[in-house]
């Protein structure tokens, strides 16, 4: 009997299969949207191994850069979706942390193994322009020879895209012109085509009222500067109009500006005003005025690393016209309501207030200490410890406002919002239109910088 005993035990240990080793599968992000631009009506799709836990969508986050706005996002089995419209051109960040959950609780794995640090994944995904749609057009009470159409983003469109055939198509930023030999009520743009798209955009209808249009007098009138001549158009038929090559939509009326002129000179100037009934070409002459004094906002330190931050502000601002500019009487203002308009006032009382041509000037609260500025240039304090309304912020502009016979006028204002500049640095500002920032902490003071 223990014989036989013995020989069960050993074909029952002989006979049964160990069991196998239960292999742990991980969590992990399988795959990410590929780096291209996307565009506002796609969506992106963020791909995982497992089916995702909507209860942990704590752990995926996607944010404009812009707006700082989070963006909405729906969880779909393994998958999780930007659903559209995705912001327009911006750039969208991503992160993803290992709050993230598979259905049965696993937590996401990042760099190809586990470790108590936290971990992220991060990425960014640039966005474009919108697909375009014809926002509005002009004119809008009767039938037209010139028929002005806006779109919500840039589009390419050919004359032969255009039925009736235009005998002109001109584009300016989103509006496009179709100038036609007799007042049309119906225009039908055959195919609109945005940059850097694939898609094009067809047959959009722009139908005007079936009425006769009224032929207008067009009333021109100019206003000179040393350097430019405004030319002032009001026209009841008008649409859009040319000066000089120059092209401005009008709907009736527009100011189209002729710059970087020459002081007392006669200029020719030659206008085309695209009106419901046609072309009207006007030739004329106007004469630039004398020359006068020119000054600008050259530097504007807002954020400074020294404490008190309120020693350390600064303006500068620099003649960058031919003759001397009387300061006397002048005024910096940050908000251009006449609240913190502060006074400028010389720290060398035996000094004239007079910047001369190609000099600069610092303004500085009343405490600070900017006797190091260069020897060329004039330093105002003004009659606070801060500058205007309790000293100066990157989001608000600065005015430069002076006294002439019994009027404020603005000499020069500019506005340091959405120009991205760290703490420390300045903003420049030069006479050819180029904005930068300092390439050293503290700026420049009272030295003209041109931007790269």
């Amino acid at each position: 009997m223990k014989r036989l005993l013995s020989i069960i035990t050993i074909c029952f240990a002989g006979c049964v299969n160990p069991p196998e080793k239960n292999e742990y599968v991980p969590f992990e992000c399988s795959s990410m949207p590929e780096e291209r631009t996307y565009f506002p009506e796609e969506s992106m799709e963020f791909l995982f191994n497992m089916d995702v836990n909507p209860l942990t969508s704590e752990g995926f986050s996607a944010v404009s850069s812009i707006t700082g706005n989070t963006l909405s996002f729906k969880i779909e089995k393994n998958s999780i979706f930007l659903t559209p419209p995705l912001p327009a051109n911006d750039t969208i960040a991503i992160v993803i942390t290992s709050e993230l959950k598979s259905i049965d609780n696993r937590p996401l794995r990042i760099g190809g193994s586990f470790t108590e640090e936290k971990k992220t994944i991060t990425a960014q995904y640039l966005t474009g322009n919108p697909l375009p749609t014809a926002t509005g057009h002009l004119p809008e009470s009767s039938k037209s020879a010139s028929v002005a159409v806006k779109f919500s983003s840039p589009v390419e469109i050919k004359r032969n895209d255009v039925d009736p055939m235009p005998e002109k198509v001109i584009s300016s930023g989103e509006w496009h012109l179709f100038t036609f030999k007799e007042p049309e009520k119906k225009v039908l743009i055959k195919k609109a085509r945005p940059p850097e798209r694939d898609e094009i955009i067809e047959n959009i209808e722009i139908n005007l009222p079936d009425k006769e249009p009224a032929e207008e007098d067009a009333d021109i009138s100019y206003e000179a500067t040393d350097s430019s001549i405004s030319v002032n158009i009001s026209d009841d038929s008008a649409v859009a109009a040319a000066v000089n090559g120059s092209f401005s939509i009008c709907d009736k009326k527009c100011t189209i500006v002729i710059g970087d002129l020459e002081p007392s000179k006669k200029y020719d100037i030659s206008i085309e005003v695209h009106s419901t009934i046609g072309t009207k070409h006007l030739d004329s002459f106007a004469f630039t005025g004398d020359p006068a004094p020119h000054i600008m906002i050259s530097e504007i330190m807002h954020t400074p690393v020294g404490e008190p931050e309120k020693n350390f502000e600064f303006v500068e601002i620099f003649n960058h016209g031919e003759l001397d500019f009387d300061l006397t009487g002048c005024f910096i203002d940050d908000r251009n309501d006449g609240s913190g308009r502060d006074p400028l006032l010389l720290k060398n009382i035996e000094l004239l207030p007079l910047l001369e041509p190609g000099a600069t000037a610092v303004i500085t609260g009343n405490e600070a200490d900017f006797s190091s500025v260069s020897t060329a240039s004039l330093w105002f304090a003004v009659d606070d410890t801060t500058i205007a309304d309790a000293g100066l912020t990157s989001n608000e502009s600065v005015q430069i406002v002076c006294l002439r016979n019994e009027e404020m006028i603005v000499e020069d204002s500019f506005d340091p919002s959405g120009i991205d500049c760290e703490r420390g640095y300045s903003v420049n500002i030069d006479a050819k239109g180029g904005v930068c920032t300092s390439a050293e902490t503290g700026g420049t003071p009272g030295i003209y910088y041109e931007c790269p």
